[in-house]
């Protein structure tokens, strides 16, 4: 099984790879799949996340292994570009992890040493773990989730996984159900543990309250209530129309798109909506309008730390999954999320299960809720306790992995 796996990876790398692959954002970079940007010479500690998403997982983990050995070398790698441009932020060195084949990972590889290699949260490379563990290095996947559909693929060739599987040291899991579907696939029980995601471990990052109050005094000058209306997608607008105009008077609103490219798409919507509102960028002095447009980049959590209300974008349209809902927890916002948050499935039922977010259909819930706030603050305080119960946990995995580093 293994040969054929690597013969169909290797016609898949030369004849169709290529023409999936190849567009603007991508072809720059298409060479690092094939092992053209080799890692220089010297040990290093290997951390691989597919995406974005992925890689937050592993900062913790990162940003320890730095405290604790100044000196040590990372190698950071990603399967998508928006990836790999964050491990060039983070690691000493970075690329695309080559395609999964020997020709092309032997290249890479050629003149490093490398001490371990962490990976999260979903992908099982089986020649890369078999080519790192061949050479004696300990592997570990860590906020490991397993989706059903992805199950039910990998079941197909059990025991080809299962050997993948058997050779890494540790699997710490996002949740009670990605470990069950580990073991369904043929981990060990003692190789799997649930520890919780990691990316929500953000000890030591958060914004204190008399900071908050002063933020929040700089941008408003009346002293309203702040729904948040964060990580918004374009035509997700469509379904605050009627808020927009019906409750300036009750909360001060924040709009943050998720991308700035988009920040002119949504200047447009509330000049069409003719609605008195200000942009975050142009605000010298606090504003007496209650509508504020956060067009500037990396404020969203201190937003968060002064907002009564948030709800969460990337969620009320098909094809997108849903944004981090966990950002605002510890702020005890009263959260909402639409239906479509599929990424962030385990996060939304760790909080549902405490009554702690909102799963909302409709602009009709979305009023219920602003109007009933105030009745409803027990979910803020329990969206802080459930992130709470992710603190720390990035030590416990740390000492788990660099106990004989």
């Amino acid at each position: 099984m293994t040969l054929v796996y690597q013969i169909i990876t290797l016609a898949l790398s030369i004849i169709i790879y290529p023409w999936l692959k190849i567009n603007k954002k991508t072809a720059p970079f298409l060479s690092q799949r094939y092992g053209s940007n080799p890692v220089p010479i010297g040990e290093y500690y290997w951390f691989h996340g597919a995406s974005l998403g992925e890689i937050q997982g592993l900062v913790p983990l990162i940003k320890l292994l730095r405290a604790e050995k100044p000196k040590a070398q990372i190698l950071g790698t990603a399967t998508s570009v928006k990836g790999y441009q964050q491990m060039m932020e983070i690691a000493d060195f970075a690329s695309l992890l080559p395609i999964d084949h020997p020709i092309y990972l032997n290249k890479f590889l050629a003149h490093a040493t490398i001490k371990k290699f962490i990976f999260g949260e979903t992908e099982i490379w089986p020649s890369l773990i078999d080519h790192l563990t061949k050479c004696k290095v300990s592997c570990y996947l860590v906020n490991g989730r397993l989706s059903e559909f992805n199950l039910k693929k990998y079941l197909f060739f059990k025991n080809f996984f299962k050997r993948s599987l058997n050779k890494l040291v540790a699997i710490t899991c996002i949740s009670k159900i990605y470990q069950e579907r580990f073991l369904e696939l043929g981990a060990k029980p003692e190789q799997v543990q649930v520890t919780g995601n990691l990316k929500y471990d953000q000890s030591g990052e958060l914004m204190n309250p008399v900071s908050a109050k002063i933020l929040e005094a700089k941008i408003f000058n009346k002293k309203l209530p702040v729904f948040t209306i964060a990580s918004i997608r374009p035509d997700e607008e469509l379904f605050f129309s009627e808020i927009l105009q019906n409750y300036p008077g009750k909360f001060n609103i924040i709009i943050a798109p998720r991308h700035p490219e988009k920040f002119n798409y949504f200047k447009k919507y509330l000049l069409n909506l003719d609605l008195d509102f200000k942009l975050k960028s142009e605000l010298n002095q606090p504003t007496d309008s209650n509508l504020v447009l956060l067009d500037t980049l990396g404020e969203l959590s201190q937003v968060y730390s002064f907002t009564k209300v948030s709800f969460i974008g990337g969620s009320l349209i098909p094809g997108i999954g849903g944004h981090n809902p966990m950002e605002a927890a510890p702020y005890q916002n009263i959260i909402l999320i639409g239906p479509e948050h599929q990424n962030q499935i385990d996060c939304v039922s760790e909080l549902q299960k405490n009554k702690a977010i909102f799963v909302v259909n409709s602009s009709t819930e979305i009023s219920e809720i602003l109007d009933n706030y105030l009745e409803l603050e027990d979910y803020g305080a329990n969206a802080k306790e459930t992130w709470l119960s992710f603190q720390n946990k990035s030590k416990l995995v740390f000492g788990m992995i660099f106990a004989d580093a």
